[in-house]
């Protein structure tokens, strides 16, 4: 089983734990349906139907998702129970996604921004009573964006104590970005390069977010957008090894990049942004494995220079096939870290990490923390 399908089937377990346990929160995320399920419903006769139709699928719940939230999601102040769901139809969309030849948005086949199709699955899925809800919200978000105003940021709260009073936006935006990794602008005095796909690192993002509908912003190409903000536990698992969530994170984004900036080599478009104070600290992309080998490391002597430290790995696949080796490649820079693994835990799948002297540190002292005897 490879890494994503651990966190796919541990993302189910949880959730089916806490329907069992505890009432979800807001309690209308109990008639949404799991993945799974989505999976097994929506099929078709031809395969790349039954895959447009369920990564459609599991699109329109997500942006229903966000509908009935009130503006909560462009926040980031869905609950956990929110973000655990919306986190697991993304990664079992990403999954398929995967599998076939064309990793784009047109895959999709127009599903996940069809009305008729989303009115299909309002009507399987959902009682009456949330369907008329969920009717009353997006009308009066339109008539509110037809009328020039702004999303309110209403709907349900998390179950703890009562939020205290917003404060304007200039003054919460900045006290959401806390201080600067120092490693950063040790880099930046050196004259490293920084960006990744053209995004600073040691900022907040200025991104956009994404479009519900994928394909076209406004009549233009969509640019690198943010995706969602994923829940730490589940990423962790995704990240694995060579990228461990660091004490104090605030967060990992997912960033999905324009067509125009996708690499071949990069195993989907898109990559997680790992955030500290609010700003963007480390970057962790996964590559196609050992067949873009070639490439990576033609694109990554291109921006960091030849001077590579170079290990050998011999890799003996637990499916019987042959032994292979690899040349994994690292870059120490005065304030930032680049380790390239050919291959990681699945054998199927490589990385690239990107990342503050700090945040590498760190991870370092995390995993020689974890590898001490427990006995």
């Amino acid at each position: 089983m490879n890494r994503l399908s651990y966190v796919l089937l541990l993302s189910v377990f949880n959730a089916a734990s806490l329907m069992a346990q505890r009432p979800l929160n807001p309690r209308y995320l109990a008639e949404f349906p799991t993945a799974e399920r989505i999976l097994l419903d929506i099929r078709a006769n031809d395969p790349q139907e039954t895959a447009a139709r369920q990564m459609g699928a599991l699109f329109q719940m997500n942006r229903i998702l966000g509908e009935l939230s009130e503006g909560r999601d462009l926040r980031n102040q869905l609950t956990y129970d929110e973000q655990s769901l919306m986190t697991s139809y993304r990664l079992h969309r990403s999954e398929i996604q995967q599998s076939l030849a064309d990793k784009t948005f047109r895959a999709m086949r127009g599903y996940e921004q069809d009305a008729k199709f989303r009115d299909e699955l309002l009507k399987r899925y959902f009682s009456p009573a949330l369907q008329a809800q969920w009717a009353k919200v997006t009308s009066e978000y339109n008539a509110r964006i037809q009328g020039g105003g702004n999303v309110p940021v209403t709907g349900v709260p998390p179950p703890a104590a009562a939020a205290p009073p917003a404060a304007a936006p200039s003054k919460q935006a900045a006290n959401a970005v806390g201080p600067p990794d120092p490693s950063i602008a040790k880099a930046r005095a050196s004259n490293v390069d920084t960006k990744v796909f053209g995004i600073p690192l040691g900022e907040p993002l200025a991104l956009p977010k994404c479009n519900l509908f994928g394909g076209l912003f406004g009549g233009q190409p969509q640019p690198n957008c943010i995706a969602d903000a994923d829940p730490t536990g589940l990423i962790a698992g995704l990240i694995g090894d060579i990228g461990d969530i660091v004490p104090g994170g605030d967060n990992v984004q997912t960033l999905q990049l324009a067509d125009g900036n996708c690499p071949t080599w990069l195993d989907g478009c898109e990559f997680f942004a790992i955030m500290r104070n609010g700003r963007f600290v480390a970057a962790r992309l996964r590559t196609k494995g050992r067949t873009v080998e070639t490439a990576v490391s033609k694109e990554l002597r291109g921006k960091y220079g030849e001077r590579a430290s170079m290990q050998q790995r011999f890799i003996t696949p637990d499916n019987g096939s042959k032994e292979f080796q690899v040349w994994d490649l690292d870059w120490e820079f005065p304030g930032l870290h680049v380790e390239y693994k050919v291959v990681d835990a699945t054998v199927n799948d490589g990385a690239v990490l990107i990342e503050s002297e700090s945040i590498y540190n760190q991870r370092k002292a995390q995993i020689k923390e974890a590898a001490k005897p427990k006995l």
